[in-house]
């Protein structure tokens, strides 16, 4: 049997008694978090698991994303990389100040650290979804950020210009946060 998206199922035609039964249990799952009632949420998504595996929609399941995506919630990877963008802000600051080559090396490393924990962190949408994370604005914001971020080191190596570290840091650090707020 194929697995269908729910706005595929919509926009094909492929609705019926049992697809609208399915989307019930959806809605009481996604009141249920909203109430964050736990034991609601609990009961409604062994509900959506034991219906799928009797509808025969089994294949869809991937237990190892969902493992992958309960890791990746536990990590919240897109917060620990905004602190370490702003970290780099920090480090700058402290390098204007004091005009110590240390702190530009902490700068440089913890925009680094920030870039590559962001980058992972959108492979792990992309093993998750099992497509590229840019089809909602939440997504599209993160992986801006991140072009962002990278260019301004490309450029930041290119030129030895601190300009493009605060840049980065600041743009890094700006959109993950409005990325948060959706």
């Amino acid at each position: 049997m194929t697995a269908y998206a729910p706005w595929q199922i919509i926009s094909e035609g492929q609705g019926s008694p049992q697809t609208a039964a399915h989307f019930d249990l959806w809605a009481q799952a996604a009141s249920a978090y909203h109430k964050q009632d736990m034991q609601e949420w609990e009961k409604a998504v062994d509900d959506i698991y034991t219906k799928s595996i009797q509808a025969g929609w089994s294949g869809a399941l991937r237990s190892q994303a969902l493992r992958a995506e309960r890791y990746y919630n536990a990590l919240s990877p897109f917060h620990v990389s905004t602190a370490l963008y702003l970290m780099a802000l920090l480090s700058l600051i402290a390098f204007s100040a004091v005009q110590n080559f240390t702190c530009l090396k902490a700068a440089v490393t913890f925009m680094g650290m920030g870039a590559a924990l962001h980058t992972l962190s959108i492979a792990a949408r992309m093993y998750i979804l099992m497509r590229p994370p840019v089809s909602t604005l939440y997504e599209s914001i993160i992986f801006v950020g991140l072009v962002a971020v990278l260019y301004s080191l490309w450029m930041f190596y290119k030129n030895r210009d601190v300009f493009w570290l605060y840049l980065g840091g600041v743009i890094g650090a700006l959109i993950q946060l409005v990325g948060f707020s959706h």
